[in-house]
């Protein structure tokens, strides 16, 4: 998997089928690959469903969001598959 490529590491957690050369190209082509709209775009492309929403930095926000789910945080995406609270 190319580093930093959202959509595959997704399409690979969810177990969705792809062919990687495709998704690689529809990916690097993208013209807003790199903010929300864009990546939900992709997603809905295969016919993942999503949601934008704006939290707070309080981990009680998050810890009602069902996983995995993507954040963006400092502009970088990150996938969150687990919340653990101390």
């Amino acid at each position: 998997m190319k580093k930093n490529n959202i959509l595959l590491f997704i399409l690979d957690l969810l177990d969705v089928k792809y062919t990687k050369i495709y998704a690689r190209k529809y990916y690097e082509e993208h013209p807003h690959k790199n903010d929300l709209l864009g990546v939900s775009n992709m997603l809905y492309h295969y016919g993942i469903k999503s949601e934008g929403l704006k939290l707070e930095r309080e981990i009680n926000a998050l810890q009602e969001l069902e996983v995995p789910f993507i954040a963006h945080l400092d502009g970088t995406f990150v996938v969150v598959t687990d919340i653990k609270t101390r």
